[in-house]
């Protein structure tokens, strides 16, 4: 009587298979290999269908990276010039003004006018105005033509310059606001 092994596609005709003649040993071994052969082809083709995934996987996650970092640094630009201001304003705010630093605002404020310091009404806050009278003397000698005038309206550290053509504006919120423009790069 002969079976078909179905499984690994060999007839044996019993007893004498069992024996292990008629080159049926070949045969098992050859029908062996060829599975095992099968099976590692399609354990390579595999790896290599994986391989190909975690490739694009890792190519999409780098391009996401990427994506995402370039949003945040495009974020941190748009915001640093806020930071900076905020940090210049509330240094800005707590700075004890002296007789030395209102002198050197006062100073800009003069070479900004760029005109005959002999006509020009220096209008300081009423701090800054005395601290520069009493501190300072020496800068109604450097320009005796200077008028200074307390102006209760402007914060500390803040002066403005005003001449026969116009006014110069050398208050702080103003700085800061020029400032801001041009760390935004607007026009």
């Amino acid at each position: 009587m002969v079976h078909a092994l179905q499984s690994i596609g060999i007839v044996f005709d019993g007893p004498a298979a069992r024996r292990g003649g008629d080159g049926f040993d070949e045969l098992l071994r050859a029908e062996y290999q060829r599975g095992y052969d099968a099976g590692a082809d399609h354990v390579n083709r595999q790896i290599v269908e994986q391989r190909n995934e975690i490739n694009q996987m890792r190519a999409l996650l780098f391009e996401n990276a990427e994506k995402a970092i370039d949003v945040a640094v495009t974020e941190v630009r748009g915001a640093l010039p806020q930071l900076a201001l905020q940090v210049v304003r509330r240094l800005i705010a707590g700075f004890e003004w002296d007789a030395q630093s209102v002198a050197q605002v006062a100073e800009s404020v003069l070479i900004e006018a760029g005109v005959d310091p002999s006509e020009v009404e220096l209008r300081l806050n009423t701090l800054d105005f005395e601290l520069l009278r009493d501190l300072d003397p020496s800068m109604t000698d450097r320009h005796p033509g200077v008028r200074l005038v307390a102006d209760a309206r402007l914060e500390r550290g803040g002066c403005e310059a005003v001449t026969r053509f116009g006014k110069i504006d050398g208050r702080i919120s103003r700085k800061l606001d020029r400032l801001e423009v041009a760390m935004e790069g607007k026009s």
